[in-house]
């Protein structure tokens, strides 16, 4: 039902990447939150046109901006082993570096938005707007928050710092990305951290409030899971939701579900559900060259929507989180807390400080980038019961309350 304009309450620009109906966490993300802070405020939505056309359901009014695409995206194909040849010899030239210069340039952005710029600025004119509040690692949207500052120095903007923009996680600083983070410091008037290293991080060079406020849950959609006892099950379901990209150890992972299949005569199935880039692709390829198919099935299901990705969850033994091999001391992926919230215990390859210390001996386990150690933790998890009575905390009922709070706080 879409949303109606009430009077009585606030209006916030929220600007995202994805609105609801797409196959990505973010886009979960982005409706869990919304079909709550919609009773809260009156919404007026952007939001980058190729993760949805649409107008969301959320929204008083849904402006769409541009972002440039290429034929050959992060995401590969099982099947499409030409388009894959093509990408590679591609990502091995200069042409993917003067590609994602091109991408990611913020005046070739403007330029391209001039039309969403002129819409969207005689919306605000005649529309009060009492915040904005822009959901970052994506860079267009402080594109638009530092044209939205100078045309209407008295917005109040605050941004949602799900990752560090200047980061160094994959050996390389991108300029684009500190340039970003400069826009994001000069033009916000208060931060909402998703961790508390993202808060150290901002504090460093930010003056204003900075909040933690984690990543939540949908309790409606996983109020029929509870805890299960799996030691004694002769076939386990692991199960990956999300994207994996370079740098991820997926090969170390398969390795240790192959031997624990083999050692305790059991048979396993890994279900990956999300996209790969090519050399992920590329690493499962190997992988199927070594596996004991007798034992063993890896399951590439590729992207799903919401409510197929969420059956996948619930009907796995074990829940998969893999992360950099280089490690950061800052992030917690979002599906952290959709494994929470279905009582499943996780297994995370991680070196990642937050992230283990929120799952390590509560909800899972965490192992090291090497298939032994991972190999270890499989053994581990499956003779240990895990304790999932308070994971309400993680709801994003709670997340939303906390956000409408440092709202009301800046307004």
């Amino acid at each position: 039902m879409e949303k109606v304009y009430d009077n009585n309450l606030k209006n916030i620009l929220f600007i995202n990447d994805c609105i609801e109906g797409y196959p990505q966490i973010a886009s979960v993300r982005y409706e869990n939150i919304l079909k709550i802070l919609k009773d809260k405020f009156n919404i007026t939505v952007a939001n980058d046109m190729q993760y949805g056309m649409f107008k969301s359901i959320y929204a008083k009014e849904n402006f769409k901006f541009k972002t440039l695409v290429s034929k050959y995206t992060l995401r590969a194909d099982m099947k499409n082993t030409d388009t894959n040849k093509k990408e590679r010899f591609i990502r091995k030239t200069f042409i993917v570096e003067f590609w994602r210069y091109i991408k990611k340039n913020k005046i070739i952005f403007n330029y391209i938005n001039r039309k969403f710029y002129i819409d969207l600025f005689r919306y605000i004119e005649n529309n009060k707007i009492d915040l904005v509040l822009v959901s970052v690692p994506t860079i267009y949207g402080l594109y638009i928050v530092e044209k939205l500052k100078k045309e209407f120095p008295y917005l109040k903007i605050i941004t949602e710092a799900r990752d560090i923009l200047d980061n160094n996680i994959s050996g390389k600083r991108e300029w684009v990305n500190k340039a970003s983070e400069k826009i994001l410091l000069k033009n916000s008037d208060g931060i909402i951290a998703l961790t508390e290293g993202i808060k150290k991080h901002y504090n460093k060079n930010f003056k204003g409030p900075i909040e933690v406020i984690f990543n939540g849950y949908d309790l409606e959609k996983y109020e029929d899971c509870f805890p299960q006892s799996i030691g004694n099950k002769k076939t386990l379901i692991f199960s990956h939701v999300g994207s994996i990209y370079d740098g991820r150890n997926l090969k170390d992972t398969v390795k240790a579900i192959n031997k624990f299949a083999l050692d305790n005569n059991k048979e396993c199935i890994l279900n990956l559900v999300g996209s790969l880039d090519f050399k992920a692709l590329e690493e499962l390829r190997e992988c199927e060259k070594f596996i004991n198919k007798v034992n063993f099935k890896i399951n590439y299901v590729g992207p799903l929507d919401n409510k197929k990705a969420i059956k996948y969850i619930k009907e796995s033994d074990i829940l998969i989180i893999l992360t950099h091999k280089n490690g950061s001391d800052y992030a917690i992926p979002g599906k952290t807390f959709e494994y929470i919230g279905a009582c499943r215990p996780i297994l995370a390859v991680t070196k990642d400080t937050y992230l283990k210390n929120l799952i390590d001996n509560r909800y899972g386990q965490c192992a090291e980038h090497n298939s032994e150690d991972i190999n270890s933790k499989i053994n581990l998890i499956c003779n240990r019961n895990y304790d999932f009575k308070h994971r309400e905390k993680y709801s994003t009922k709670r997340e939303v309350e906390e956000i409408y709070n440092f709202i009301n706080i800046l307004t």
